[in-house]
């Protein structure tokens, strides 16, 4: 009667594992074709394609799996942060304390670091002249991430219940 529930557990696992499939698929398909539309659309620059070639080997990842202790996949992000300095501006002095700015017309202090959000797109010609279908092609593979850390959870599950069988029939 035990065997039952293991096998239940297991075709459920297996469904799961086809419909994560199927959806890793199609956001796959998806993020390909729209790279492939940025591409078509990028003739003019000098490599003629969105690739390696663009690459600023000096930016960080912001997407990283981790592997707890119990031996199940998660995924984090990153979140990457520049400073960006507006001191430069007209209508602001520096006030009492040097981390801090005033403006004269509002009387509100401003911290000096503003925090401006890194994009890995801005390594391919900043923010402005990125086409939108790159943009939908990030898109697309940033949802392929938290599908496969849930395939690979999901078939170490299967492998514990298909040893678990094995072990009650020897």
């Amino acid at each position: 009667m035990e065997e039952n529930k293991y096998y239940l557990t297991l075709i459920e696992l297996l469904a799961n594992y086809d419909m994560l499939l199927d959806k890793l698929q199609k956001h796959m398909a998806e993020g390909h074709f729209n790279l492939s539309r940025a591409n078509y659309h990028n003739k003019d620059s000098i490599s003629g394609t969105y690739g390696k070639d663009y690459w600023d080997n000096t930016f960080v990842g912001t997407q990283f799996a981790t592997i707890d202790e119990d031996g199940s996949v998660a995924s984090r992000y990153v979140q990457q942060e520049v400073d960006t300095d507006d001191a430069g501006s007209g209508n602001e002095v520096t006030g009492d304390n040097d981390n801090e700015l005033r403006n004269r017309n509002t009387k509100k202090s401003i911290t000096k670091e503003k925090k401006r959000q890194l994009d890995p797109l801005s390594m391919f010609g900043g923010i402005l002249s990125i086409p939108n279908s790159l943009c939908q092609s990030q898109a697309e593979f940033v949802k392929c991430i938290p599908i496969i850390v849930s395939l690979v959870n999901c078939r170490k599950q299967l492998y514990n219940i298909i040893d678990e069988i094995e072990g009650m029939q020897a």
